[in-house]
């Protein structure tokens, strides 16, 4: 048996169900004020309605975790930061180089971006609210994270620097890689199992050994048939439902709420699966090495959706004004999410 089929693939972004609930509902709002959508020539997938605009200085604030790793998600962090008209300001002390907290007894927001390192009320493991949702207190209250790298501080996962890019891409505004509603993955992947095949994990496998943890991992049965990803997703180590893997995995509507370019099967925002997850294995269109840097593409995107130049910035502030004109026309748009659109709205307007 292939390690590759042994080892269940890394999900990035575990997202508890009642937040996943909350974007749910805020994302329907956006998507229904207008079902088309603009191309641009760089490679990203953003919800640009949800950016915090040009030059923007986004802050961030910790609980829990020491000032060596804080330091170290701030470096990682600002790699974004490299090729975006964007920065991260982490509220160092220039005296103690302490650097900003929060608590879960805040009225306010401490920070734009909130993160947890325990598995808190919240749930979840490695998670970020997408963009401003961080601050929409429908989605998103004062007092809970916007942000979650769980265990981080007990032990850093060796991918550490990766997740934490990642995550702070859906923080500034981007959407996962592998949904890009012109990308094909939703025909590449291989979702259900083979017909037959009959539920195995490594602790009812024929001769294998249960090696602990991954004891649980799904596996191929006695006459080899394969295990589809709603099965794998759905088990040890990240027991997705349906619903939650849908969320993550399957092809987004296209929308005018997404800025949208070519796809980038090499941008850090994409799951990386092992090739069996695939119908065509490697031969598949979404199948990709693991990227642990930003791609390209990414870099483009984060160009694009955060333009150091003021005519570009300028043009993007009108379009997405527009589009947010768009939803709030909305008859069906509640009360809560009227006052954050207002409020984007406002962000925008300021750069025009």
């Amino acid at each position: 048996m292939e390690d590759s089929i042994l080892t269940p693939p890394t999900i990035l972004c575990l997202y508890p169900s009642d937040i996943l609930d909350r974007m749910r509902r805020f994302d329907e709002t956006l998507l229904a004020a207008d079902p088309g959508f603009d191309q641009e020539t760089a490679e990203y997938f953003a919800v640009h309605t949800l950016t915090w605009g040009t030059g923007s200085t986004v802050t961030v604030a910790f609980l829990g975790g020491d000032k060596a790793l804080h330091e170290q998600i701030a470096a990682a962090a600002s790699k974004w930061s490299s090729h975006a008209n964007v920065r991260f300001d982490f509220g160092v002390d220039p005296v103690s180089g302490a650097h900003r907290t929060w608590s879960r007894s805040d009225t306010n927001y401490a920070a734009d971006i909130r993160i947890k390192f325990d598995i808190g009320p919240e749930g979840g493991q490695y998670w970020s609210m997408i963009g401003t949702q961080s601050r929409n207190p429908r989605v998103c209250p004062a007092n809970e994270a916007s942000m979650s790298l769980r265990d981080f501080d007990t032990k850093l996962p060796q991918d550490w620097e990766t997740i934490t890019i990642h995550e702070f891409g859906h923080a500034i505004g981007f959407k996962h890689e592998h949904q890009h509603p012109q990308g094909g993955c939703d025909d590449e992947y291989r979702w259900w199992d083979d017909p037959g095949y009959i539920p195995t994990s490594l602790s009812n496998a024929a001769n294998v050994r249960c090696v602990y943890a991954y004891d649980a991992t799904i596996v191929p049965d006695v006459n080899g048939k394969l295990p589809g990803l709603y099965r794998i997703a759905g088990g040890w180590p990240n027991y997705w439902s349906i619903c939650t893997i849908d969320h993550n995995m399957r092809q987004l509507q296209n929308s005018s709420a997404y800025l949208l370019g070519p796809y980038d099967g090499e941008s850090i925002m994409k799951y990386h699966f092992p090739a069996y997850m695939y119908r065509k294995g490697k031969q598949s269109a979404c199948y990709s090495d693991k990227n642990d840097v930003l791609s390209d593409g990414d870099k483009a995107g984060a160009a694009i959706l955060y333009p150091f130049a003021r005519d570009q910035s300028e043009e993007l502030a009108i379009r997405m004004t527009t589009i947010l004109d768009d939803a709030l026309a909305l008859e069906a748009v509640r009360p809560d999410i009227q006052s954050f659109l207002e409020q984007q709205r406002g962000r925008f307007q300021s750069n025009q």
